[in-house]
């Protein structure tokens, strides 16, 4: 469709495409990845945020808020507690949605992505709740807590062929994007990029 929002796939569960598909198209060139449609027929990709903690406010409204010149609104946030509620409306005066639970922003059919911004031991249950209502799921990092959660997550993705990706903010920085580029497969990239942060750290 000529007309809709489209993005990278990069290494998400992209419909009708296996997960190793999926890793060669990053790994020989991420910044030109496929891409399959979000949002049919144009306009602004509607994006919630779940959780207005550190992640959720610091990080994913920024920058979602940031991007709206490539394609992204930041249309709401969920939070359970009336004081964050609050000072969600008082940092967005302009104008986001306030969602008391995850089930009355799913059941919004104007939300488009969700972007889980939550403690990391409720990513793969409250990815699989959306990508079930039908909306596209960016997950915070780490991803999850087991290989057998992010099975889960994916499973999810393809049987209801939505968009599923973990967020990484640096992973079109040009260091990282070299090392996709020499590494002869995104394992060996990965083992390459860890054991090198570990030395820093360490």
């Amino acid at each position: 469709m000529s007309d809709s929002k489209s993005v990278s796939t990069g290494s998400a569960a992209a419909p009708g495409s296996g997960s190793g598909g999926a890793s060669k198209s990053a790994a020989a060139a991420p910044t030109n990845a496929p891409a399959f449609d979000i949002k049919s027929g144009g306009g602004a990709i509607n994006t919630v945020v779940i959780g207005y903690g550190m992640a959720g406010k610091g990080f994913h409204c920024y920058l979602v808020s940031l991007a709206a010149s490539h394609g992204l609104s930041l249309y709401g946030v969920v939070a359970a507690r009336p004081e964050v509620q609050k000072q969600i409306k008082a940092d967005y005066p302009q104008g986001v949605k306030v969602f008391d639970s995850v089930e009355s922003a799913l059941a919004d059919k104007s939300v488009d992505l969700m972007v889980i911004a939550t403690p990391s031991g409720t990513h793969t249950a409250l990815a699989v709740q959306c990508l079930e209502a039908g909306k596209h799921v960016v997950v915070d990092k780490p991803f999850a807590l087991t290989l057998a959660e992010c099975d889960q997550m994916i499973a999810a993705a393809t049987k209801n062929r939505r968009f599923l990706t973990a967020f990484q903010n640096r992973r079109f920085d040009g260091d990282f994007v070299c090392c996709l580029n020499l590494a002869p497969s995104p394992l060996h990239c990965t083992r390459f990029l860890v054991s090198h942060i570990m030395v820093v750290l360490w």
